[in-house]
């Protein structure tokens, strides 16, 4: 929506990690974690008619930790180690 709206660049989109390079990179380095966070924001602005910021937030926290949703992943942070 950012790149349509003219706040991304194509270069940004292009250079945008995908869940493959994720992969790819847990094979190079051997062992990593992955966590995923966001899954939901996409659904803020409708949520925020009904819901307070702090119960959206816990609800993204929630189905960020019990679904581990990586698709619509807003976020990630990876920790890897070289084996």
């Amino acid at each position: 929506m950012h790149y349509l709206k003219g706040n991304r660049s194509k270069s940004t989109l292009v250079r945008m990690p995908t869940i493959n390079l994720i992969d790819k990179y847990t094979k190079k380095f051997g062992y990593s974690e992955v966590r995923y966070f966001g899954a939901v924001t996409w659904i803020f602005p409708l949520l925020s008619r009904v819901l307070t910021e702090k119960v959206m937030t816990e609800f993204s926290n929630w189905i960020d930790v019990v679904f581990n949703i990586k698709r619509s992943a807003f976020k990630f942070v990876m920790m890897a180690v070289k084996k």
